[in-house]
């Protein structure tokens, strides 16, 4: 690591780097813009993480089923038993990395309150009540017949 990027870590917290970073952009629309931006994209990795871990956790237990199923016929199981031991070093990583990315997530969002007001929150996931009720077309019409 650089001299240059410990003293950063040294003398400031995430926080405040972030919140460099949004000010860092000229005018309140651009500010606002990358903080939410970074609660998009800290959201977005999070999300693909618990993804990635799942799959993960199901190599796992599959493996550890071959074991335990080598371990019933007297196998020796020594290459099941590597590829599980890796895949556990790859999953304590990752929540390693998850535990990062869910800080920096905070972060994101007290930036975002800071500049906004309001709470970041993210959209709701498409294809999840996409299409409108039927209350809510009954309503439209309403609202379109009073204009025409």
């Amino acid at each position: 690591m650089s001299k240059q990027i410990e003293t950063l870590i040294k003398e400031y917290d995430l926080y405040t780097l972030k919140m460099a970073v949004a000010c860092y952009h000229s005018g309140e629309y651009n500010r606002i813009n990358k903080a939410r931006d970074a609660c998009y994209t800290s959201n977005n990795s999070i999300e693909y993480k618990h993804g990635l871990m799942l799959d993960v956790k199901a190599d796992m237990a599959s493996l550890r089923q071959q074991l335990l199923d080598d371990e019933a016929t007297e196998g020796k199981g020594t290459i099941v038993g590597v590829k599980l031991s890796k895949k556990l070093d790859i999953f304590k990583s990752m929540e390693e990395e998850l535990a990062e990315l869910e800080d920096t997530h905070k972060n994101d969002r007290a930036v975002y309150k800071k500049l906004t007001g309001e709470t970041w929150n993210p959209p709701r996931k498409s294809g999840s009540n996409t299409s409108a009720s039927q209350s809510e077309l009954e309503q439209i019409d309403k609202i379109l017949a009073k204009s025409a």
